[in-house]
Formats: C-alpha cells, sequence, structure tokens
C-alpha cells in the first residue's frame, strides 16, 4: 500500500498496481498490451478485466469471470501478468499522466472531499508513511521511474506477503490460483531460499 511508498516517490504503490494490469506482460515479442487484455477478457464480462486499487496497508487486484474459464483465466492471464510484468515506460508515463491530471485539477476541483480527507489524513499522520496519500503526490508522482516500478515489485510483491480470496469452493481453484502466487517474481523468491 502506499504507506511503503518512500519519501519523495509518493505514488509507487499506486502506479506499481496499475502497471501490473495496464503496463503489458508475458513474452516480450508478444506482449499482452491492455487493448489486448481487454480484448481477451471481454467475452467473460466486464469484471474479467482485472482491476487494481491501492489503500494504505494494501494492494488490490481484483477480477471476475465465470466459473468455466477460471482455469484459462489463471494461466493465461493472472500467472504471466503477476510473473512476467513489462511495465511499459509507456504506460508508466500515461498513468503518471493521468495521475498527475486528477491531482491537479480534478480532485482539488470536482472531489473536494476526497482532498479535504486527503488532507486530513496528512496531518494526522505527519511525520509517518501513512502520510502519504493513496495515489501520490504531484512531486513523486514527477520523480517517479521505471526502475522505481520495477525495484518496488521486486522487493514488495512476494508470495508470502500475498492473500488469496476467491468466491469459488472449489479446492482445485485455489491450489490454481496458489501456483500463480508461488511463481510470482521467481529471482527474488530464488534469492530468498538460498
Amino acid at each position: 500500500g502506499s504507506s511503503q511508498d518512500p519519501d519523495g516517490l509518493e505514488g509507487l504503490a499506486a502506479l506499481t498496481g496499475d502497471l501490473l494490469v495496464a503496463g503489458g506482460f508475458g513474452d516480450p515479442a508478444a506482449l499482452v498490451t491492455k487493448e489486448k487484455l481487454a480484448e481477451f477478457t471481454r467475452p467473460w464480462g466486464a469484471g474479467a478485466l482485472p482491476r487494481g486499487a491501492v489503500s494504505k496497508e494494501v494492494t488490490l487486484l481484483s477480477f471476475e469471470v465465470p466459473r468455466e474459464v477460471f482455469p484459462r483465466y489463471v494461466d493465461e492471464v493472472l500467472a504471466p501478468m503477476l510473473a512476467r510484468p513489462a511495465f511499459d515506460a509507456k504506460e508508466l508515463d500515461r498513468l503518471r499522466g493521468e495521475y498527475v491530471q486528477a491531482l491537479g485539477s480534478s480532485l482539488r476541483l470536482e472531489r473536494i472531499e476526497d482532498f479535504g480527507l486527503t488532507a486530513l489524513d496528512s496531518l494526522i499522520y505527519q511525520g509517518t508513511s501513512y502520510g502519504h496519500p493513496d495515489q501520490g503526490t504531484l512531486e513523486g508522482l514527477k520523480r517517479l521511474k521505471r526502475e522505481d516500478i520495477v525495484s518496488f515489485y521486486k522487493n514488495r510483491y512476494r508470495p508470502e506477503d500475498i492473500v488469496i480470496g476467491l468466491s469459488a469452493s472449489d479446492p482445485s481453484f485455489a491450489a490454481r490460483v496458489k501456483a500463480a502466487v508461488e511463481a510470482l517474481n521467481p529471482a527474488a523468491a530464488s534469492s530468498r531460499r538460498e
């Protein structure tokens, strides 16, 4: 969550979560872009397109798919998205621009209540990492580089730190998601086992 953002890089957790979904994944020669992902998941309903949301403590990735396509979805979307994210630099620039726009105008002018709550949080938690706004700060977002995203992902997205929640009771579904999560970030996982 945003409490893990380093000072000066506020917005890192939020952008990492969004880039995990929208920044492409899989084989670099046949990258699954956000457009390809939307096209691929469209037949399974709007909920099949993965979504990310950040709060102080966690980054939540969620999706909804019909039971009959769940195994295929995990194998072809969830597993490669988690294990082989591309964190495309163009998508980073696009998302950063959207965040800056939201912070610079819509939060202050259209969502005044959210702006006030963010200011109150910053005041209450001043001097702690909980004072970091969930969507970051203008200065933090502007400083972020792709290398920061990759490093945050390698250090924070670890199998032992992930909690899985499923609405299906089929044990094979849980086993399939658990296997996808255990394959997450293999380089960091292998270095921890040595």
